[in-house]
């Protein structure tokens, strides 16, 4: 478990955002490539979830999201519906 983005490139990461004071807890699944980092996928993830659900998108990921490096691929891919 990491509390901070990951930086190796085209890893698969689990992204697990805590609940705050405005959303619930939020999960998703990203990879970190040179056009785009892990970091940033998730952070847009994460806010157009919150859009859908009609709450302002933020700058940051809140406090102690945790990042999970996904080894078996296919079984999280799998898992995660994309």
């Amino acid at each position: 478990m990491r509390h901070k983005p990951p930086t190796l490139e085209g890893s698969l990461w689990r992204v697990n955002v805590p609940a705050t004071m405005y959303y619930g807890t939020y999960t998703t699944v990203v990879r970190h490539h040179a056009g785009e980092t892990a970091r940033d996928q998730a952070l847009q993830d994460y806010n157009r979830a919150r859009a859908r659900d009609g709450v302002s998108p933020v700058p940051e990921l809140p406090a102690l999201t945790t990042w999970h490096e996904i080894t078996d691929h296919n079984a999280e891919i799998n898992a995660s519906g994309r």
